[in-house]
């Protein structure tokens, strides 16, 4: 990135050389287990290719159009990475940046086909202490945007996976209020197309579930105020 950002006129000459060697570089899976004498070069191979990945995001804007061919390849990527990553704060976080800004580009389709396992908390936070307490916030809100983008093309079920998750998330106090917010106004968005699923009885008795359930839960977190607000109040007075 940095030699680019020097000799930017090498750019347009070089990335279509360069960029299939990076797709197939952030491909790499590793090996099923790693040897515990290996497991810092398991990780360096690991943030390597993280950092590969942001470098690829950096070019997906101005140079689109060489990317279009690798679309599909780079976004399963990105979440087989999510898989096999270690639980590195840093490495992780830095990963779920790339994917942001994939997310915030025109290729945000090539992870739309992956979202049952974004949906896997263990797959994008980690299974680390430290990355779990970090990393939720991030995490949550980048589920949400691509959650937004695709809930007219989501199932019962990825619905019903959702409306816990995020049902769960308002009554998290250890979640920031953005977090919780952003939890309600996403179980909003998906009341409609929660309502649309109910093409037949059995799925409209599954619809109705969730929308109780969605209902249930902004009454509960009003019940939540209704005994936190007065104590808030008392201490700032």
């Amino acid at each position: 990135m940095f030699l680019f950002q020097l000799y930017t006129k090498l750019v347009q000459t070089n990335i279509p050389y360069l960029l299939p060697l990076m797709v197939t570089a952030i491909s790499i899976p590793g090996p099923d287990k790693v040897p515990s004498h290996l497991k810092t070069q398991f990780v360096e191979l690991k943030g390597a290719q993280v950092k590969t990945l942001s470098f690829l995001t950096y070019l997906l804007k101005s140079h689109a159009e060489y990317f279009r061919p690798h679309e599909e390849h780079m976004c399963k990527s990105i979440v087989n990475l999510l898989v096999t990553c270690p639980d590195s704060v840093s490495i992780r976080k830095e990963l779920l940046l790339a994917m942001k800004h994939v997310l915030n580009s025109e290729f945000r389709r090539g992870l739309f086909p992956l979202i049952d396992m974004l949906l896997e908390e263990r797959v994008l936070i980690g299974t680390g202490r430290v990355c779990i307490e970090t990393l939720r916030p991030l995490a949550y809100t980048i589920l949400a945007e691509m959650v937004h983008y695709v809930r007219g093309d989501l199932s019962l079920p990825q619905l019903s996976r959702i409306t816990y998750l995020f049902s769960r998330n308002m009554h998290d106090s250890s979640l920031t209020l953005a977090i919780q917010t952003t939890s309600a106004r996403l179980l909003l968005n998906l009341v409609e197309p929660i309502y649309e699923k109910g093409v037949d009885q059995p799925s409209m008795d599954e619809a109705r579930v969730l929308l109780g359930r969605i209902l249930d839960t902004f009454v509960g977190k009003f019940r939540t105020f209704k005994r936190i607000v007065p104590q808030v109040c008392s201490f700032e007075g």
